[in-house]
C-alpha cells in the first residue's frame, strides 16, 4: 500500500478571529491561514456568514523604473494562459458562476486580482482557472500589442495600457500624488516610480521585460490569496484539490526589504506643479507628512482618528480655516493615511483660488482705490462676464506663493495644539465613539472589503518591510476594536502627542498643483512631434498595418460552442439571501403625498431610515436651486419653532430658537452614523443614476439614538435657515467642484450623454438631470454669487 500523499496546503500558525464590532468574541469572524508544503505561498480563509465569496490573490509587486511593468501584467494575464489560452474564457466562466467578471489593480507594492460571486460552489470553478491565468499567461507579442502599445501606421501611439496612462499622466491628481511621494521618500524608492507607467518609457518597453518581471514576482511563492465568504468546512478540500503544477513554485522569491529610509537633506520639501486645464481659476494644494510604521496598528489608528476630528465635517478645525467661509480658501480637504512603507499622511486641498498675473495687478488696483471697488474687470482670459468673484480676501492672491499655505496650515495646527483641541477635553473622546461607528457599520456592510483591506497591509509587510520581514503574520488589524476603545480612554495630552509628534514636529512636504491654460497645447504639440518621428521610422507601412492586424484579430474573444457548453455551472438552490422580511404598512391618515411606509426587518446594530419625496410639485423656477438646496439642507442654521423637543430635552421650547449650523454639524454627527440628503439616488453633486425627481433624506444611526437621530434630520429639514454667508460659501465651493469635474474626461463626457440624451418632452416638465448638469449650474451658481 503507497502511502498518503503529502497534503498540498497545511495549516500556518493558530486560527484568530477578527472583530466585527459591539458583538462579542465568539460573533466574530474566524480566519485560517494554510501554507504550501513547499513554498511560502498562503491562503487564507476568512468564515462570513453572508451570501457574497470574494477571492482577492495579492502579488507583491514594486517598480524600480517609469515602464509601467506592474500594470502591465495587470492587463496581460486576462489574455488567456496555458491550461486556457482562449481570450474572455476566464469571464465567461466568471459570469457563468454568479459574478460579474474578474477586475485587478496596480498599487504601488502590490498587485491584487479580484472575484466576488454569489455561490461557495462557482468559487470553485472559477478558482483554478484564475490561478493559472495570474501564475502562468500567454504574454503572447501579439498581447503586447494591443494590450500594452504600439502606434500605427501614422505614428499615432496606441495600447490599452499606453492609453490609459495619456489619459492620466497630466491630470492634476496622479501628477499631486507622485510628485508628493518623490519629496517624501529617497530616489530609489519603488514609491518614486509610477507603477502605471508613463508614456514616455512605456513608448521604450518590451515583451521580453514583461516576461522577466512576471518570472521574477508572479511565482506561487510570492502569492498570498485571500477568500471570504460563508465557507464551509469542507472548502479546504477544494484547496487540496488544486493541480499540483498549477500552484508548484519555481523558487523565485521577491521577498526584499524595500528602501523607506529619509529622503537626503539637501532634496526640496517644496514643488510647483504645473497641469493643463483650460480653467486657471482653482488649483490645488497638497501636503504629505511621513507617518508610522503601517505596521503599528495602534498609532495608524490614533493619527486617522486624529485627521478626522481635523477635517471630517464642515465644523471641524480645517474646514472651518479653509472651506466653510464666504471666500473660501479651498472647496474641500481631503486627509488620509496611505499604507506606505512607513505609512504617510496626506493632506490635500481642492478648489484654491489661483490668482493669475492680470488678476493680481487688478487686486493691487482694488486695495490701492477702495472707492471703485468692483468696478474694474479682469483682463484674464476668458467671458468677461463670467461672474468670477474678484480676490477681497488678503490671502487669495499669495496661495500658491512659496510657503504661503504652508504657513496658514502649520498655524491653525498650533493653534489647534495651543487651544487643546479648542479647550474640548472630551473632543477625541467623543470622536472615538463615532469613529468606532462608522467602522462598524462599514464591518456590517461590506465584511469582505473591509478584512481585505486590512490583511493587505500585513501581507505586503510581510513581504516588504524590514521590520516584518522573515515572518509572515497578519491580523495586526484584528483587534481594531479593542483599539478604539483603548484610544478612546486617553487622555487628551496623548491627543496633544499625537498631533504634536506626526503633524506639527515631523516635517511637512508640499506641493503646489497649479493650472496652466497652455500646457495643454504645449503637450499635444510634442504629442503630434513623436507621431512624425514615429511613422519616419516606419518601413514599409503596408506590412506595419498587416502586422497590427494580425494582432487584432488573434486577441480577439472566440469562444467555439464546444468551449461554452462546457463551462461549469453552480447549483443555483443553494445560493442564499440576506434572511430578511419586510411589509408595507397604510397610513390611518396620509401625510401629504405619503401614505404608506414600508418595513424591512434585517439583523443590523444600525437602523436606517429613507425619506422619499416627490418633486413632481417643485416649480421649473426652482429646480435650478437643487444642487445647493441639496448642499445646504443639512449644514445651514436652524430656527426652531416655540413649543418644540430641542435635542434630547423632554419639555418644548418656550421660544424660538436659533441653532447655529456648526452645532446642527456636530450634533447629527454625534446621534447618526451617517445621513444625507440629495436628488435622486447614487447623486454625485451634479448627477444622480436613478430617481431623479425624487428628493431623498437618508440616516443610519445605533439603535439606542434613533428617536433623538429622526428629530433632528426631520428639524434640519423642515427648520433650515439659509442665510446669505452659507449660501454664498456652499455656492463658491460649488464652483470650484465644477472646475474640477471639467478637468475628468470621464465625468464630462457622462454629463454631456446624459444633457444632451434627456430630450425635453412635449406638455411634461424638463428633466431635472438638465437642471442639476454641470452645464446648467455654473451659470445659476455665478448668478447667485453676484447677486
Amino acid at each position: 500500500m503507497s502511502e498518503p500523499r503529502q497534503p498540498l496546503f497545511v495549516k500556518d500558525g493558530p486560527d484568530f478571529t477578527v472583530q466585527r464590532g459591539s458583538a462579542p468574541e465568539s460573533d466574530g469572524y474566524p480566519v485560517s491561514v494554510y501554507r504550501h508544503f513547499e513554498s511560502n505561498m498562503r491562503i487564507v480563509l476568512c468564515r462570513i456568514p453572508r451570501p457574497l465569496y470574494s477571492l482577492n490573490v495579492y502579488v507583491p509587486t514594486v517598480a524600480a523604473n517609469d515602464k509601467g511593468l506592474p500594470h502591465t501584467l495587470e492587463h496581460l494575464v486576462f489574455c488567456g494562459s496555458k491550461r486556457y489560452p482562449s481570450r474572455g474564457y476566464l469571464d465567461a466562466l466568471a459570469n457563468c458562476n454568479l459574478s460579474t467578471g474578474t477586475n485587478a489593480w496596480t498599487a504601488d507594492d502590490h498587485t491584487c486580482y479580484t472575484l466576488s460571486t454569489a455561490s461557495e460552489e462557482a468559487l470553485a470553478n472559477v478558482l483554478p482557472v484564475y490561478l493559472d491565468h495570474i501564475l502562468h499567461p500567454l504574454l503572447k507579442d501579439e498581447h503586447f500589442v494591443t494590450e500594452v502599445y504600439h502606434y500605427d501606421t501614422t505614428g499615432k501611439e496606441q495600447g490599452v495600457v499606453f492609453s490609459e496612462m495619456v489619459a492620466r499622466e497630466n491630470g492634476e491628481n496622479d501628477l499631486f500624488g507622485i510628485n508628493l511621494d518623490r519629496l517624501m521618500f529617497p530616489p530609489n524608492s519603488p514609491y518614486t516610480y509610477m507603477s502605471g507607467g508613463h508614456t514616455a518609457a512605456i513608448a521604450q518597453l518590451t515583451n521580453a521585460e514583461i516576461v522577466e518581471y512576471h518570472r521574477k514576482y508572479y511565482d506561487a511563492n510570492n502569492l498570498t490569496l485571500v477568500i471570504t465568504g460563508d465557507l464551509s468546512d469542507g472548502f479546504t478540500e477544494v484547496l487540496q484539490r488544486l493541480p499540483r503544477d498549477l500552484v508548484q513554485s519555481a523558487g523565485h522569491s521577491s521577498r526584499s526589504p524595500i528602501d523607506c529610509s529619509l529622503p537626503p537633506v539637501d532634496q526640496p520639501q517644496c514643488r510647483h506643479v504645473p497641469f493643463p486645464s483650460v480653467d486657471t481659476d482653482t488649483g490645488s494644494v497638497g501636503f504629505g507628512w511621513r507617518g508610522p510604521p503601517s505596521s503599528d496598528a495602534e498609532t495608524v489608528v490614533a493619527v486617522t482618528m486624529l485627521l478626522e476630528y481635523l477635517g471630517d465635517n464642515p465644523s471641524s478645525p480645517l474646514k472651518q480655516r479653509f472651506v466653510e467661509r464666504p471666500l473660501p480658501l479651498a472647496s474641500d480637504v481631503s486627509i488620509e493615511v496611505t499604507d506606505t512603507i512607513p505609512s504617510t499622511i496626506v493632506m490635500h486641498f481642492s478648489g484654491v483660488p489661483h490668482v493669475g498675473p492680470d488678476d493680481l495687478a487688478h487686486h493691487s488696483d482694488v486695495e490701492d482705490h477702495d472707492d471703485h471697488e468692483g468696478d474694474a474687470e479682469s483682463e484674464g482670459e476668458g467671458d468677461d462676464d463670467d461672474g468670477d468673484v474678484e480676490p477681497e480676501d488678503p490671502d487669495i492672491p499669495h496661495l500658491f506663493e512659496d510657503g504661503y499655505f504652508k504657513r496658514l496650515l502649520v498655524e491653525e495646527l498650533q493653534r489647534v495644539y495651543d487651544s487643546r483641541f479648542d479647550g474640548d477635553d472630551l473632543a477625541m473622546q467623543k470622536l472615538a465613539e463615532r469613529f468606532r461607528h462608522h467602522v462598524a457599520l462599514d464591518m456590517e456592510n461590506k465584511p469582505d472589503d473591509m478584512i481585505q483591506e486590512m490583511l493587505c497591509v500585513d501581507i505586503v509587510n510581510a513581504h516588504f518591510s524590514q521590520k516584518c520581514l522573515g515572518a509572515f503574520s497578519i491580523g495586526s488589524r484584528a483587534r481594531s476594536f479593542d483599539i478604539i476603545e483603548s484610544l478612546g480612554s486617553q487622555p487628551l495630552a496623548y491627543w496633544l502627542d499625537v498631533l504634536k509628534v506626526w503633524l506639527i514636529d515631523t516635517p511637512v512636504y508640499y506641493v503646489a498643483m497649479t493650472p496652466s491654460a497652455v500646457l495643454g497645447r504645449q503637450l499635444e504639440s510634442a504629442r503630434k512631434e513623436v507621431e512624425v518621428a514615429n511613422e519616419a521610422r516606419i518601413l514599409d507601412k503596408v506590412e506595419h498595418a498587416k502586422a497590427i492586424a494580425l494582432a487584432v484579430e488573434a486577441t480577439k474573444v472566440n469562444l467555439s460552442d464546444g468551449t461554452k457548453s462546457n463551462i461549469p455551472l453552480p447549483d443555483l438552490t443553494r445560493v442564499t439571501s440576506i434572511p430578511h422580511s419586510q411589509r408595507v404598512d397604510v397610513l390611518p391618515k396620509a401625510i401629504g403625498p405619503a401614505a404608506a411606509v414600508q418595513l424591512v426587518w434585517l439583523e443590523s446594530e444600525f437602523p436606517e431610515v429613507v425619506l422619499h419625496i416627490p418633486l413632481c410639485h417643485v416649480s421649473d423656477e426652482l429646480r435650478p436651486y437643487l444642487v445647493l438646496f441639496q448642499e445646504l439642507l443639512l449644514c445651514s442654521d436652524m430656527l426652531l419653532p416655540s413649543g418644540s423637543l430641542y435635542d434630547t430635552a423632554k419639555e418644548p421650547t418656550a421660544e424660538e430658537l436659533h441653532v447655529g449650523y456648526t452645532t446642527v454639524v456636530d450634533r447629527l454627527a454625534a446621534v447618526t452614523t451617517s445621513c444625507g440628503s440629495a436628488v435622486g439616488l447614487g447623486n454625485d453633486g451634479f448627477s444622480c443614476t436613478w430617481l431623479e425627481d425624487v428628493f431623498v433624506l437618508e440616516l443610519c444611526t445605533p439603535k439606542d439614538r434613533l428617536k433623538t437621530a429622526v428629530r433632528w434630520l426631520l428639524q434640519a429639514f423642515m427648520f433650515a435657515n439659509f442665510t446669505a454667508e452659507r449660501i454664498l460659501t456652499m455656492a463658491q465651493n460649488l464652483l470650484s467642484d465644477i472646475n474640477d469635474w471639467k478637468r475628468d474626461g470621464d465625468l464630462v463626457a457622462m454629463s454631456a450623454t446624459t444633457y444632451f440624451t434627456a430630450q425635453d418632452r412635449p406638455n411634461q416638465p424638463r428633466w431635472t438631470d438638465k437642471y442639476i448638469s454641470i452645464f446648467e449650474q455654473e451659470g445659476v451658481l455665478k448668478h447667485i454669487v453676484n447677486q
